[in-house]
């Protein structure tokens, strides 16, 4: 006896249990999926003329798919890509890099909050993505001291933090919280940094640092270059000796 089953349900639990729920896809895969079944559901109604609610999975067979095309889509497919000049990757030098960490004004929320946030980009090479979303349940700052990051394509994994970024963090998490206190970058109303946001903190500090370091005027500093920048060791050096003292004693960073 053969089983007649509606394409329309088997879409949705593969959306909902196994992009979602099993295999915790992100927005953009999920899009990507979406907008290609919606590709073939528009075919499959101009050529079969049943809208895609009524649509059986055995309708989905090789007449369907024209296999009569595939010696032309093979030979589609093996164009080789156009040839490009690629974009060479900039970075910031260990001055400047420095010149930008002692940019944002400490005495102030909103300093030491930037102050924090570019130390952590440039030591650990995390995404923008990965920056905005970190909360403070991703950062342990014991022994082992690493901020816990889920980044592209779902993967995990653990970044070590150095002594001064645990130095600048612990003085960090003992600022009032803003929002629901969850947030490890926050913006005035506790919420997570927008790209604009980010943007705007960047060329804020990157424009104060290059009154320092003039070689700066002429680079555009974004989270991206921040990840493919050295790390700064002799930054390290001072700023563990400057913020090696415990949370709440002497003044603020």
């Amino acid at each position: 006896m053969t089983t007649i089953t509606s394409l329309a349900p088997l879409m949705e639990r593969f959306f909902t249990q196994r992009l979602m729920q099993q295999r915790q896809a992100s927005p953009h895969t999920i899009s990507s999926y979406r907008d290609t079944f919606r590709l073939l559901l528009m075919f499959a109604q101009q050529r079969l003329h049943t809208s895609p609610s009524q649509l059986m999975f055995a309708a989905i067979d090789a007449p369907f798919e024209l296999p009569t095309h595939a010696a032309q889509i093979q030979r589609v497919l093996a164009i080789p890509s156009k040839r490009f000049t690629r974009t060479q990757v900039h970075f910031i030098t260990r001055p400047e890099v420095e010149s930008l960490l002692a940019a944002p004004d400490q005495r102030t929320w909103f300093g030491r909050r930037d102050h924090a946030f570019l130390l952590v980009a440039a030591q650990t090479g995390l995404r923008l993505s990965e920056m905005t979303g970190l909360t403070r349940g991703d950062v342990t700052l014991g022994t082992g001291a690493h901020v816990h990051v889920i980044g592209k394509g779902r993967k995990e994994r653990c970044v070590p933090l150095a002594k001064p970024t645990v130095a600048v963090l612990k003085r960090w998490l003992c600022e009032p919280a803003r929002g629901d206190g969850q947030v490890l970058f926050p913006n005035a109303r506790g919420s997570h940094l927008s790209p604009d946001g980010v943007h705007y903190l960047l060329v804020k500090h990157s424009t104060a640092a290059a009154k320092v370091c003039p070689s700066l005027k002429d680079k555009r500093v974004t989270v991206h270059v921040l990840r493919v920048t050295p790390w700064p060791s002799t930054y390290c050096k001072r700023a563990w000796t400057a913020l090696s003292s415990p949370c709440g004693s002497g003044t603020n960073p």
